[in-house]
């Protein structure tokens, strides 16, 4: 897994990793998520998985794991654009 950082404002509620894997595969499932939400010391962190899957929800007008986040919006917009997404929306 690539490195994590917190996500300020994040519950742990696991959309963003839903709405990724629907979006690549058509069903909910975290194993095919590009992304993984996990607890760490002070919060909540995301990360990359490895292998590197993000095609930055190509097709779908907006990054889906943003559209669906309750909580950490910007957050989860600041890291998608800042690890290197070829197409910032």
């Amino acid at each position: 897994m690539r490195q994590k950082v917190l996500l300020d404002g994040c519950v742990n509620c696991k959309a963003c990793e839903m709405a990724c894997s629907l979006h690549h595969v058509s069903r909910f499932s975290y194993q095919y998520s590009s992304i993984a939400v996990e607890l760490m010391d002070g919060g909540v962190g995301i990360s990359f998985r490895d292998p590197f899957t993000c095609d930055t929800c190509e097709g779908e007008g907006s990054f889906q794991c943003v559209k669906y986040c309750y909580r950490a919006k910007d957050a989860l917009k600041a890291f998608i654009e800042s690890q290197g997404a070829s197409k910032v929306r």
